[in-house]
């Protein structure tokens, strides 16, 4: 038998049903998550493939991590669409900010201590008890746009008179448990690390030399890939694992966090204030 073919206006009431009906809208492609390099890849894999799971989930399509080589890299795959959404540091977020304005915001953590904390760290044993004491001595740091591994550490630095160029030797290690180990090893004097590092009891043997001053902590973002009904549905998916939290995704993504809460752009305005550190501590006085 011979069949009758669809008309145009049956085509249309087709499509219509198929996007009426489909619970989590069409988005075909897969969605890909990207992540700054601020631990070891098995780390922040094992940190992040969980909540891209459950996204996956949420979403109705696939949403593959992929961890950045570097801070900059990240930036620049987010802005070329070549990464959709990304969680990322504060200073990493301001750099972004200044080089691309479409960015959708679609939350922060909010661990039990409202701020993200770091430390600049010593050996147990070391003989240095101020920072200024670590002119001339050999500094390790993460990267050139880490905020706890060394953007809010160069205010810290000037604020004792100490720059760049009076130090030994200052080098970046890429994340922070290499900063960490290196310190432990005597590679370094002192290092610059986020406040969980400090915890580990791995890293018993670290001392706070001085504390970082508090700013506002991680956040997830959408690039200019992402259209503004699937990213709302990305971040209604995180607002609300504070409620859900299955199998602890929260507390994957660090020990302290109790839920995923709104951000506005305003609250990272310190940490560009201490950008003017970096150059300062950068140029010498």
């Amino acid at each position: 038998m011979r069949r009758k073919p669809i008309t145009t206006s049956a085509l249309g009431w087709i499509v219509f049903f198929s996007i009426a009906f489909c619970p989590h809208g069409v988005w075909s492609s897969s969605l890909v998550f990207g992540v700054h390099p601020y631990l070891s890849s098995t780390e922040l894999s094992a940190r992040f493939t969980p909540l891209c799971d459950y996204l996956s989930t949420q979403l109705g399509q696939e949403v593959k991590l992929k961890i950045a080589v570097t801070f900059d890299a990240l930036i620049d795959q987010l802005i070329a669409g070549k990464v959709d959404v990304a969680f990322m540091g504060s200073s990493n977020y301001v750099l972004l900010k200044q080089r691309c304005d479409h960015i959708t915001l679609l939350g922060k953590l909010k661990g039990r201590q409202p701020y993200l904390r770091g430390a600049l760290v010593v050996r147990h044993d070391s003989g240095i008890k101020t920072v200024a004491q670590l002119a001339g001595k050999r500094l390790a740091f993460v990267s050139p746009n880490s905020t706890m591994g060394y953007g809010v550490t160069t205010y810290v630095l000037v604020e004792a008179g100490i720059y760049a160029q009076d130090l030994a030797a200052r080098q970046f290690l890429k994340n922070h448990e290499n900063v960490a180990y290196a310190v432990l090893a005597g590679f370094f004097d002192a290092g610059s690390v986020k406040q969980e590092i400090v915890m580990q009891p791995c890293f018993k043997e670290l001392r706070v030399l001085a504390p970082l001053p508090e700013v506002a902590d991680h956040l997830f973002v959408a690039g200019p890939s992402v259209s503004p009904s699937l990213a709302k549905a990305v971040s209604q998916a995180l607002l609300t694992l504070d409620e859900q939290n299955e199998h602890g995704l929260l507390q994957r993504i660090r020990d302290d966090v109790v839920a995923i809460v709104p951000v506005e752009d305003w609250e990272y305005d310190p940490l560009r204030n201490y950008q003017r550190a970096i150059r300062r501590f950068e140029a010498g006085p």
